[in-house]
């Protein structure tokens, strides 16, 4: 709770957390974590059991695993499309229904 509090509170650049082997910095401790193990160390520790991928957290193995599944989650309210990815459906509904993204109120 304590870290959900401090991510609430670093919109202050002050508590912003910063990499301590280049200048990237983010208001949130889980992407500071993403971005060191991504880009620093290195280290995947999801692998897909269907393909080469490695991802470095479990929610980018379990969207990546969609791919394999065919499971589409998000479904446009305009019409019959539906999508693996968000930024999938984001870009159907700019194109096709000429509705932005803050528009959107997904479920």
């Amino acid at each position: 709770m304590l870290d959900h509090c401090r991510d609430c509170q670093s919109m202050d650049k002050s508590l912003r957390y910063k990499c301590y082997q280049c200048k990237y910095e983010t208001q949130f401790r889980t992407d500071l974590k993403k971005h060191i193990m991504r880009l620093h160390v290195k280290l995947k520790p999801y692998k897909c059991s269907s393909c080469k991928y490695q991802a470095v957290t479990q929610h980018s193995l379990k969207t990546h695993m969609r791919r394999h599944t065919g499971d589409k989650p998000y479904s446009c309210g305009f019409c019959p499309y539906t999508a693996s990815h968000l930024r999938s459906l984001y870009l159907h509904l700019k194109i096709k229904h000429n509705v932005d993204k803050v528009d959107i109120n997904l479920k």
